[in-house]
């Protein structure tokens, strides 16, 4: 995933939330990167790796931008099943 700031100001404590949708708002195998912060103009990629998620579901992998605490963009893959 790649994150970029294309703001005027410096973006304070960020982290990336990801795993897969296990409905009502839960999330299955959720990792989560250590916060950062990311200057004006910048760019950074992050990786992070999931482990798989339960057998026999239907399912799709969710990945959240957070920034001071507050989700800031939610991607969703397709829904797959496992």
């Amino acid at each position: 995933m790649q994150v970029t700031n294309l703001g005027t100001a410096a973006a304070l404590d960020i982290y990336i939330l990801a795993g897969y949708d296990a409905g009502n708002g839960q999330i299955w195998n959720a990792e989560q990167r250590e916060p950062f912060d990311l200057a004006a103009g910048y760019q950074i990629d992050i990786t992070l790796n999931l482990r798989f998620p339960p057998s026999d579901i239907h399912t799709r992998v969710v990945v959240q931008v957070v920034m001071g605490g507050y989700s800031v963009s939610t991607s969703y893959s397709q829904w797959f099943d496992t």
